[in-house]
C-alpha cells in the first residue's frame, strides 16, 4: 500500500480508492503536477463554451484549487487515470469530500473538463460533426446547473461525475432534447416474443417480491415480507419464469415454449439507454420523431453495435402516474409506449428533485403549480411513491 497515497486521501476526505491508483500516483510522485490548467480552460471555453454561465466561478475556482497541494495532486492523479481508463473505471475515481470552498467544488469540473481534449478526439473518430460535439460538452455546464438549482452552489456530486464519464469517453449524445446512450442490457429481466402474435413480454431474471407481486422493500411497505423469488430457466424447450407486468410480476410461474415464443433482449445485448433531461418535450410527435433518428444516429456512430432495443429506465415510467394524469397527458401517452417491468428502486423519492427541485421528501407546503405537482404530492403524503420503473420501446 502506497502510504503517501493513503494520507493525501485521508486528508481530501477520501476513504477508499482504487488499487490502480497506486502505481500511478507513484510514477507521478517523480513528475510536476499538471500544469497550463488555467489556460487549458480558456481555451476550452473559446472553442466549446462548456460551462455555461458557470465560466468565472471555473476560473475563480480554479486558481484556488491551484494554491491547494493536495487538491492539485488528487486532480493530477485523477486526470492520468481517468483520461486512460474505461468508461466503467473513470467513474470509480472518488471526488474528494466538499468543504464549502470553490476549490473543492471546481474539482470535479475540472476532472471532466481537462479530458475534453481527448474526448473531442473520441468524437471526432466516430464521425460526430462539431456541433453536435459542442452540445454534449455543454452536458457539463448543464449538470453544474443541476447541482446548483437542487444542493445550492455550483460542483457536480459523484454520481453526476458518473454521468458525465457517458460523454467524455464518447458513448452518448443528445438529439431532440433527449440523451442517446450506447449501453448493454443488464440481469434484471429478459424480454421474449410471440412469434405469431408480435407480443412481447418481460421474464424477470431475479429478485425478491411480495404476495402482491411488488418488489419486497419498497418505501411505504417495507415491512411487507417476501413471498417468491422470480427464478428463472431456460430449457431447450421453453422459457420457465414469472412474467412482469408493467411494476408488478405475475405471482406463478409460466412455461412459455419455444416454439411459439423467441428471446429478443437478453444480457449483455447492445442497446439504446434513453435519458430525459429536464424540460423534455413530450408530444407524442417529438418522441417518436425522436427515437426514429435517435436509432439511425446511434447505428452510425457506433457501428460496431447491433443494438436490440430502445430502453429506458425513468421515474417518469412508473404507471402509477396513469392514476393521477389525464389520458391525454403527454407524459402518460409516452409511459404506454413501453412494455414495463419493475426496477429495482426500493427509495421511492427520485422524482423529488425534478418535480421540487432542491426538495427530498414530501411536505404539505410543497408547491401544486402543476397536475404532475399535485398528483405526486397526494400520493406521497398518502404513503405511496413513485419509484423507477424500467422498459423497452415498443
Amino acid at each position: 500500500m502506497n502510504t503517501e497515497l493513503t494520507l493525501l486521501a485521508e486528508r481530501l476526505g477520501v476513504t477508499e480508492y482504487p488499487e490502480e491508483l497506486e502505481p500511478i500516483y507513484a510514477s507521478l510522485c517523480q513528475k510536476a503536477p499538471l500544469c497550463g490548467i488555467t489556460e487549458t480552460i480558456e481555451q476550452l471555453h473559446l472553442e466549446y463554451a462548456p460551462f455555461g454561465s458557470y465560466y468565472d466561478f471555473v476560473l475563480r475556482g480554479t486558481r484556488a484549487l491551484l494554491n491547494d497541494k493536495d487538491l492539485l495532486a488528487w486532480l493530477t492523479l485523477g486526470v492520468t487515470y481517468c483520461t486512460e481508463a474505461s468508461e466503467k473505471d473513470a467513474a470509480r475515481f472518488p471526488i474528494p469530500a466538499g468543504d464549502g470552498s470553490e476549490a473543492r467544488d471546481v474539482f470535479p469540473i475540472l476532472l471532466v473538463a481537462l479530458e475534453f481534449p481527448e474526448t473531442v478526439i473520441r468524437h471526432r473518430a466516430r464521425g460526430f460533426d462539431e456541433a453536435q460535439i459542442k452540445k454534449n460538452l455543454g452536458n457539463l455546464g448543464e449538470n453544474i446547473r443541476v447541482h446548483d438549482l437542487t444542493q445550492g452552489r455550483p460542483s457536480i456530486s459523484q454520481g453526476l461525475y458518473t454521468w458525465l464519464t457517458h460523454y467524455t469517453k464518447a458513448r452518448i449524445f443528445d438529439h431532440m432534447g433527449f440523451n442517446f446512450q450506447a449501453s448493454n442490457w443488464g440481469d434484471e429481466a429478459m424480454m421474449i416474443r410471440n412469434r405469431q402474435s408480435g407480443e412481447s413480454v418481460f421474464l424477470m431474471l431475479g429478485g425478491n417480491f411480495t404476495a402482491n407481486g411488488t418488489l419486497v422493500g419498497l418505501r411505504g411497505a417495507e415491512d411487507v415480507p417476501a413471498f417468491f423469488e422470480a427464478t428463472f430457466e431456460e430449457t431447450e424447450d421453453a422459457f420457465i419464469g414469472y412474467r412482469a407486468v408493467g411494476q408488478r410480476v405475475c405471482t406463478e410461474r409460466e412455461c412459455f415454449s419455444k416454439k411459439e415464443w423467441e428471446a429478443i433482449l437478453r444480457p449483455g445485448d447492445d442497446v439504446i439507454k434513453f435519458h430525459i433531461p429536464r424540460g423534455a418535450n413530450f408530444d407524442p410527435a417529438h418522441v417518436d420523431e425522436s427515437m426514429e433518428q435517435g436509432w439511425a444516429l446511434c447505428k452510425k456512430y457506433y457501428p460496431e453495435c447491433d443494438f436490440r432495443k430502445i430502453v429506458c429506465t425513468s421515474w417518469m415510467l412508473d404507471p402509477k402516474l396513469l392514476d393521477i394524469l389525464p389520458e391525454h397527458a403527454k407524459i402518460a401517452q409516452f409511459i404506454r409506449r413501453f412494455i414495463l417491468f419493475p426496477s429495482r428502486d426500493t427509495a421511492g423519492n427520485a422524482c423529488m428533485s425534478y418535480v421540487w427541485p432542491g426538495e427530498t421528501c414530501p411536505t404539505e407546503e410543497l408547491p401544486e403549480n402543476t397536475s404532475l405537482q399535485r398528483g405526486i404530492k397526494r400520493m406521497m403524503l398518502e404513503n405511496s411513491y413513485i419509484f423507477w420503473t424500467s422498459g423497452a420501446w415498443k
